[in-house]
């Protein structure tokens, strides 16, 4: 199915947010998963893809605010929202400020509660992309973000990754970066009234299968974990995930 781009009428939409160092045709293995049975939009985060680079963002509430005016100019009074990794940040934090504009949510790979350890973790990720950028830190990236199993198999995806990220605007993905460091819902999950799914991979590193327990316990939701998946969901399951989007959409 190709990305829907239309504004009200008809059922509603699901849209569907990427991550940190993404563009929108990272949801194309879900996209088309998901067939003609769902209405779709996707979109390029600011600093992503297509979309302008400045202002550099500040806080995960630029990204919402983006997003609520893509609904806005589209005429879209509800959605259903699905976020990977940032892009679950962001829908989480629409769900909160914005209860009546989401109708189901789905966060995959998305951080909420993060131990101390991990507050030191992605601390010290945030350093290593301050002083590198996106392209210094790519390889580093291509290691927690796919199974070892997934790399032999698919040996592109290392080279995909490798050249979205050179392509990205140093300032704007640092900037993402920062909000995506700074930005942890895990005391407001409970203000989320939506159907909530959460996602993670059995080993991802720095959104791990505890955070999408997490979300689901605090918001009654239900969690999914994915077994011998890192944190490129959308990639290494693609079928699994489009169909646990579908089955809760729907």
């Amino acid at each position: 199915m190709t990305p829907d781009d239309g504004t009200a009428g008809g059922p509603v939409p699901l849209v569907l947010i990427h991550g940190i160092g993404d563009d929108r045709s990272v949801w194309d293995d879900i996209v088309a998963e998901l067939g003609a049975s769902e209405r779709i939009i996707t979109y390029d985060l600011r600093g992503h893809g297509t979309s302008p680079t400045r202002p550099l963002v500040s806080s995960i509430w630029d990204f919402v605010g983006d997003l609520i005016a893509m609904l806005d100019a589209k005429q879209l009074p509800m959605v259903d929202l699905a976020g990977f990794s940032l892009g679950g940040l962001i829908a989480q934090g629409a769900a909160i400020r914005h209860p009546d504009r989401v109708r189901r949510l789905v966060v995959i790979g998305a951080v909420a509660a993060r131990t101390p350890e991990e507050e030191l973790a992605v601390g010290q990720r945030l350093r290593a992309v301050e002083k590198l950028g996106p392209a210094g830190v790519a390889e580093q990236s291509i290691a927690r973000w796919f199974a070892p199993d997934y790399l032999a198999a698919h040996p592109e995806a290392a080279a995909e990754v490798i050249e979205r990220m050179e392509s990205l605007d140093r300032d704007a993905y640092i900037a993402s970066y920062r909000v995506l460091a700074a930005t942890d819902f895990a005391d407001e999950l409970a203000k989320i009234t939506a159907p909530t799914l959460a996602i993670a991979g059995e080993d991802d590193i720095g959104s791990p299968p505890h955070m999408a327990e997490t979300i689901a316990s605090a918001t009654g939701g239900v969690s999914v974990i994915l077994p011998g998946v890192k944190h490129n969901i959308l990639q290494e399951a693609a079928h699994r995930t489009a169909k646990e989007i579908q089955l809760h959409v729907n």
